[in-house]
C-alpha cells in the first residue's frame, strides 16, 4: 500500500503491508505497517518515525505524543516529532495511565473516526476505518471496521449480514491489581452494533494484563456467550463479574459473567448468566485460552470451597421478564449436578438417564452409536477429584462415588 494526495502525488511510497487513516492513530500522523513493525508520516510524506517499532502508544501527555516499543527498550516520540533516548529503569505499569484509551469506554462510529476511508465502489455503503494498531493487539478492537459511510445511504437490498457496523462501543469495566503487586488486570466489554445481524447487539469481553515482572502488556478477548444457538448480545441479569488471578507464571483464569442458556434438569429451569472461567497460557508472549467445551471449571484445575461462590442469574424462561429471574450468589445442588454431569458428558457418556441425554446431546453432540456407556478410563486425576468433591457437596453424609446420574 501507499499513499497520494489530491493532487496524485505520492507522499507515502508503494511498500507498506498496512496504513491507517490520517490521524487515526495520533492527531495529523498516519500510522503504517510492515511486518511486525510500525512507524508514522507525517501528511507532507516525511517519515517522522523509522519503521521499526514493535508498538505505538499514543499518550494523552503534554510533553510527549507517544511511547515507542522495540524489543524490550521503550522510548518517547516527541512534540516537537523527534524522538527520545532509550528509557532507563522504565516501567511500563507506570506510563499506561497516559496511554489513550487505557481505563476509558469510548464509542466508535463513522462520525468519531479521523478521516474515513471511502471504497472506490458504488455498491459499498460504508466507510474503512483501520483501527489503531495497539488497539488491536489489545484485543480491543477489530483491525479493519466497516462503518456508517454519512455521504452515502444504502437501499435496503445493499444491507446484508457482514456489511458493517452501526457502531463498535469499549466500555471499561475496573482494574484489579493482584495482591503481590506483580500485575494488573483491566477488563472491558466490547459492543458491536453490527447492521443487518439478526441479534443487532454483540458483546466481547476484554481482557488487559499488565505483567509487572516481564515489563509487558497482554491482551485477550472472548465472547460471553456459551448458549447453544444463535446469540451474542450484551448480558440482561444483575450478575457483573471480573477477576483474574495466577495460577502459576504462565497460566491465569479469568473470571468473567457470560451468558450460560443452560437448561438444569428440571424442565423449563435455566442457568441463564453466570461467571466463565477461561484458563489462559503465555505462548510467544500471548495469551491463549486452553479449549473446553465445559460451561464449569472441572477441566484444569481442582476445585475448592472458592468456586461455590459467584453470581449466577436462573430463569424459568429464557429471556422472559425480570420476575421469572433470580439472582442467586453461589451454585446450588441443581448447579452442582450439572457440573458433575457435564464431566461426564465431554467423554460422550449415554446417560441412564434420558433427561440428561437430552441437556447435554447439543453442547457435547455425537452419533447414537459413539455414546459410551462408561468414561471411567477417561477421567482425568482432575476429574475425578472434581467428581469427589462436588459429590461431597451434594450428599455431604455419603461416601464420595464416581457415579453419573
Amino acid at each position: 500500500m501507499g499513499l497520494v494526495n489530491p493532487d496524485l502525488k505520492e507522499i507515502i511510497p508503494v511498500e507498506y503491508d498496512l496504513i491507517h487513516n490520517i490521524g487515526g492513530t495520533i492527531d495529523g500522523l498516519i500510522e503504517v505497517e510492515k511486518g511486525e513493525k510500525k512507524g508514522l508520516y507525517d501528511i507532507t510524506g516525511k517519515l517522522v518515525v523509522p519503521v521499526n517499532y514493535e508498538q505505538i502508544l499514543p499518550l494523552n501527555d503534554g510533553e510527549n505524543l507517544a511511547l515507542l516499543k522495540n524489543g524490550n527498550d521503550y522510548s518517547y516520540f516527541k512534540n516537537d516529532m523527534t524522538i527520545g533516548e532509550t528509557l532507563v529503569d522504565f516501567k511500563i505499569a507506570d506510563a499506561l495511565p497516559k496511554v489513550k484509551h487505557y481505563a476509558d469506554s469510548y464509542k466508535v462510529n463513522g462520525e468519531s473516526s479521523k478521516n474515513i476511508m471511502e471504497y472506490n465502489d458504488r455498491n459499498r455503503f460504508t466507510s474503512l476505518v483501520v483501527a489503531p494498531s495497539y488497539l488491536v493487539e489489545w484485543h480491543m478492537l477489530s483491525e479493519f471496521l466497516n462503518l456508517p459511510n454519512k455521504l452515502r445511504t444504502p437501499t435496503e437490498e445493499m444491507i446484508g449480514d457482514g456489511d458493517g457496523s452501526g457502531y463498535v462501543e469499549v466500555k471499561f469495566s475496573g482494574e484489579q491489581k493482584d495482591e503481590e503487586n506483580w500485575f494488573t488486570s483491566a477488563f472491558y466489554s466490547v459492543v458491536n452494533d453490527y447492521l443487518g445481524g439478526r441479534g443487532g447487539l454483540y458483546e466481547n469481553k476484554a481482557l488487559l494484563l499488565v505483567d509487572k515482572k516481564q515489563n509487558r502488556i497482554l491482551g485477550f478477548d472472548a465472547s460471553n456467550y456459551f448458549g447453544e444457538g444463535e446469540g451474542g448480545g450484551p448480558l440482561i441479569g444483575d450478575c457483573r463479574e471480573n477477576s483474574l488471578k495466577a495460577i502459576n507464571d504462565s497460566l491465569f483464569e479469568f473470571k468473567t459473567t457470560s451468558t450460560f442458556d443452560a437448561e438444569l434438569l428440571e424442565k423449563d429451569s435455566y442457568i441463564e448468566e453466570g461467571p466463565y472461567y477461561h484458563y489462559l497460557q503465555i505462548k510467544n508472549g500471548k495469551l491463549v485460552a486452553m479449549e473446553s467445551q465445559r460451561l464449569f471449571p472441572t477441566q484444569f484445575v481442582k476445585l475448592d470451597d472458592s468456586y461455590l461462590q459467584g453470581c449466577y442469574t436462573l430463569a424459568n424462561e429464557l429471556y422472559s421478564d425480570k420476575t421469572k429471574r433470580k439472582t442467586v450468589d453461589h451454585l446450588t445442588n441443581d448447579m452442582l449436578q450439572y457440573m458433575k454431569n457435564e464431566i461426564y458428558g465431554s467423554y460422550h457418556y449415554k446417560f441412564k438417564s434420558p433427561r440428561w441425554d437430552e441437556i447435554f446431546k447439543n453442547r457435547f453432540y455425537v452419533d447414537e452409536k459413539e455414546r459410551n456407556v462408561t468414561v471411567d478410563d477417561s477421567l482425568t486425576a482432575i476429574d475425578k477429584y472434581n467428581i469427589n468433591w462436588i459429590n461431597s457437596k451434594l450428599n455431604p453424609q455419603k461416601p464420595t462415588v464416581l457415579a453419573a446420574q
